[in-house]
């Protein structure tokens, strides 16, 4: 009996407090935190994203009965499109809740304007989290939990991916941004709360803000004007605030009528900085009017600092404008013919460009060609992309030397991060799973797990690849991309190859040494240098040398172990048993595992008399072969340089090691060598893989150049 008393003394409270009900004009304002919610109406409203617009606005929340018993909340409609509003006028009395406090228990109920139910707030002590639900029947409701952790947001949390929502209270969410998870699970909008003020009062209006569509000039000032009306007598300031690589500034802006405006001066706008700002308006009001934020790089920010991310391995600059300019490193139609879908790279990294939008062009992008990108950094599950918003090609540009390491570098975050949607190189690699073969046909990408011994990789096969399978093991190369759509995104490395010349049989390079030089380097030592592509099967070195070019009578004068690694190493040994003003030549000789062993050499070198100083006469090295791979219509440059006292020559060999062009008696520095592609017989030659060898008497180079029909 006493129960029922207490249940009718309640609900006549509630109809007393009703009494005046909310009637559909004043001003709401949002709360703080949830330790400010005492007895009185509030519009509840959650942060959405507007599929129409593409942005992120406020929705306001009204209760609505579910199916089965279950009490949900519902969006019933956008009431601002500025997440940061502080301020709701004269909202609907549908979107209005009258919330009473039990000050003793700090139990609530709550009751829509409109309704004739109201909702109980019972603590079932579940930690950490507090929801609202149907108990018993649809018309008592309860917000069970632990109401403890007072200044953490409330949130609105979806049921069964529906649009049916649960208010739920979580510390872990920033108030007033939208925080979405993967497709299939639910999403997490924290709650704000609004309450209705005593009074209508006056609150600044921010419109017309300067748009940041492209990034800002470096080294130039930024102006940035807005229009503040204000119909108050409080004394209106406002200013831009603006985080500058993480620090807080603040701006004065002047006012000529309405208008207001400031510059940021040009000593901030450096390459890369990253620059948030927003427009503030302060009225005497605890709580000032902000514009909704704008966050940019200034200039064309280098690719390596986009790819910094945050604890969850999530881009920390999501949301910003950037500008890249980079090469393209696969053609859309590699991946997607129905996308604009492609990886570029400048000098620092790599990034994956993305845009699936309806009616927007963007030129037609080709592998090797140059490109400037301006767009939204964002990410797809683990991926970090750009969203474009104009694209301009350079034309033609130096596809970057894909970096060469083990399958266990690309899968293991805090180096495999670095390189995603870079060209990368793995070494005799084979397929794993032999349950998971090279597909011969079907839809849509299929997986192939690949090995080197070191750990084991995803190759994904496009269906242009579908058919018989290149020879395993074989050495590739591939982009790095990433499939992770759990929190942390620290897993699910992967790669794809652009075609099959991007698989190279192991058995047909030219081991191991891509370069051999030696150089005087005082009147009594020699430096004797070499680098390895790959060591696959290497046992060790040997360092042989004469006084003639008889290599019968050569000696040993160093050995080294092998570090037998599937990527490039390079050696020194320094040679202080040489006497001045004579000459030397030298051998490099290579032992494989199984006792096979392969010489290289002579190089020689004049040690320079005691009474001449060594002379810098420069060094003979090949720096640079771009376009690679060639395609239809291009022709290959090499540069190279030659020691003063020297001359080279550049010989081009197929795979089955016969010569197909040589360059002879080339001398002088910064020289570029142009091949047009054809052979000794002006035969134009065909697509496939090639090898270029570039030696002078104190060098030898060998390397791979790919030509693409």
């Amino acid at each position: 009996m006493k129960s029922k008393i207490t249940i009718l003394v309640m609900i006549m409270f509630l109809i007393t407090c009703l009494s005046a009900q909310y009637t559909g004009e004043g001003v709401f304002e949002k709360l703080q935190h949830n330790a400010a919610v005492e007895t009185g109406y509030y519009v509840i409203g959650s942060a959405q994203l507007v599929a129409t617009t593409n942005s992120i606005g406020i929705h306001a929340l009204k209760s609505e009965l579910g199916g089965s018993g279950n009490a949900t909340w519902t969006y019933s409609e956008l009431i601002s499109d500025n997440i940061e509003t502080t301020v709701i006028e004269n909202p609907g009395t549908g979107l209005v809740h009258f919330i009473e406090k039990n000050n003793e228990t700090g139990n609530y109920t709550i009751q829509r304007v409109t309704d004739q139910f109201f909702l109980n707030y019972v603590s079932a002590g579940t930690t950490g989290v507090s929801y609202l639900a149907a108990i018993g029947n649809d018309t008592q409701w309860s917000i069970t939990g632990n109401e403890t952790a007072a200044t953490a947001p409330f949130l609105i949390q979806s049921v069964s991916g529906g649009t049916n929502r649960q208010l739920r209270y979580r510390p872990d969410l920033e108030p007033g941004r939208f925080n979405a998870v993967a497709s299939g699970q639910s999403q997490s909008r924290p709650t704000m709360l609004f309450k209705l003020t005593s009074e209508v009062i006056p609150v600044p209006v921010i419109t017309n803000v300067t748009p940041i569509t492209t990034p800002p000039v470096v080294n130039q000032p930024l102006t940035i004007s807005a229009t503040v009306t204000y119909t108050g007598v409080e004394n209106l300031v406002v200013h831009v605030s603006y985080t500058l690589n993480g620090e807080d500034h603040n701006l004065a802006m002047q006012a000529t009528g309405n208008v207001y405006s400031a510059t940021l001066p040009a000593t901030i706008m450096t390459v890369g900085a990253a620059i948030e700002l927003r427009v503030v308006a302060n009225y005497g009001a605890p709580n000032p009017v902000l514009s909704p934020p704008q966050r940019f790089f200034v200039g064309t920010t280098p690719m390596l600092t986009l790819r910094e991310n945050n604890a969850n391995g999530l881009p920390k600059f999501e949301g910003y404008l950037v500008q890249i300019t980079g090469v393209a490193i696969n053609s859309p139609s590699v991946i997607s013919n129905a996308h604009t879908d492609f990886m570029m790279q400048d000098e620092t990294a790599g990034m994956s460009v993305y845009s699936s939008t309806q009616g927007v062009t963007f030129p037609e992008v080709t592998q090797g060609n140059s490109y400037t990108v301006i767009g939204t950094l964002s990410r797809f599950n683990g991926r970090t992309q750009i969203a474009p918003t104009n694209i301009t090609s350079h034309g033609i540009g130096v596809l970057p030397e894909p970096f060469l390491n083990t399958i266990a570098y690309f899968t293991t975050y805090a180096t495999a991060e670095r390189y995603e949607s870079s060209l990368i190189t793995v070494k005799n690699v084979r397929i794993h799973d032999s349950s998971l073969p090279w597909p011969t046909s079907g839809t849509g990408t299929q997986t192939v797990v690949l090995t080197d011994g070191t750990a084991q990789i995803d190759l994904r096969v496009l269906p242009p690849l579908f058919g018989e399978a290149p020879d395993f093991p074989a050495d590739i190369v591939a982009i790095l991309s990433q499939w992770d759509n759990s929190a942390p995104h620290t897993e699910g490395y992967q790669i794809f190859i652009r075609n099959f010349n991007d698989v190279y049989p192991t058995e047909v390079l030219p081991v191991t040494i891509t370069s051999f030089s030696v150089s005087a380097i005082s009147n009594s030592a020699a430096k004797v240098q070499w680098t390895t592509e790959s060591e696959v099967n290497m046992n060790r070195y040997k360092i042989l040398r004469n006084t003639t070019n008889a290599f019968a009578a050569a000696v040993e004068v160093y050995a080294v172990a092998s570090n037998n690694l599937p990527l490039s190493q390079t050696y020194e040994f320094i040679d202080n048993e040489v006497k001045s003003g004579e000459e030397y030549f030298y051998w490099l000789q290579i032992i494989e595992n199984n006792g096979a062993v392969d010489n290289r050499g002579p190089l020689s070198v004049v040690i320079p008399s005691n009474n001449e100083p060594p002379v810098d006469d420069g060094f003979t090295l090949i720096s640079n072969v771009y376009p690679n791979p060639v395609r239809n219509t291009d022709v290959a440059n090499f540069n190279v340089s030659v020691r003063a006292n020297e001359t080279a020559s550049l010989k081009i060999f197929n795979l089955r090691g016969q010569l197909v062009r040589e360059f002879d008696n080339i001398s002088g520095n910064d020289v570029t060598l142009i091949w047009d592609g054809r052979d000794l017989y002006n035969r134009e030659a065909s697509a496939g893989v090639y090898f270029y060898q570039f030696t002078s008497p104190s060098y030898f180079s060998v390397n791979r150049l790919v030509i693409v029909k």
